[in-house]
């Protein structure tokens, strides 16, 4: 059987049990503000910069970013980082601006990174999924098919004879790297096309 509690009793349970509630609100909310507190100050930590070629490359949530001829741009990696990959062409932003840019291929994470950081400067947004005319790219058959003489496409494959590069045909620059290289191959177009 149950005790029958005065009404005296049961306030002063109810009383006690809010209390305790209220100790347990306030301690959670002092250990929130500690742990911010010391989150805050693991993440002020000295920003990485870095100058190439005269620009300022800074570092921040994985990407590094920086200004050249007033136009900000994000990669994932820095010129330092891309030094090793040779690439010279005669494309530059003037080659892409206020025109469509294709691409065939592998569209990841290489194709974001380009599109993200020339979509600034294009007609319209990139297009994927292009044929290429004269080249043995997979595609569908519905695709629209480009060429080389007259549309800006770049191409990323992984190499078929393990043969990492950048090359360029016409108006076509095909990035030929393992996957897990696709991005700093990518990247080192950017850099190359940039004039950095």
């Amino acid at each position: 059987m149950r005790r029958i509690e005065t009404k005296k009793t049961l306030e002063k349970k109810k009383k006690r049990n809010h209390m305790l509630i209220g100790l347990v609100l306030i301690l959670l909310m002092g250990l929130s503000v500690l742990g911010y507190s010391f989150m805050d100050k693991t993440d002020n930590k000295e920003v990485e910069e870095i100058e190439y070629n005269g620009i300022i490359f800074t570092a921040n949530s994985g990407y590094w970013f920086f200004n050249k001829s007033n136009s900000d741009f994000m990669t994932i990696y820095n010129p330092y980082e891309t030094e090793n990959i040779s690439f010279n062409s005669n494309l530059t932003i003037p080659d892409y601006s206020g025109k469509q840019l294709y691409f065939a291929g592998y569209a990841g994470e290489a194709y974001i990174e380009i599109a993200r950081n020339f979509i600034q400067f294009l007609l319209k947004s990139p297009q994927k999924g292009v044929c290429l005319s004269g080249y043995n790219i997979t595609c569908s058959d519905d695709a629209p098919i480009k060429n080389c003489s007259e549309d800006n496409v770049i191409i990323i494959n992984e190499p078929e004879n393990n043969q990492e590069n950048i090359s360029q045909k016409g108006t076509c620059v095909f990035i030929n790297a393992d996957y897990i290289n696709q991005t700093k191959y990518a990247d080192a177009f950017i850099f190359d096309v940039l004039e950095i």
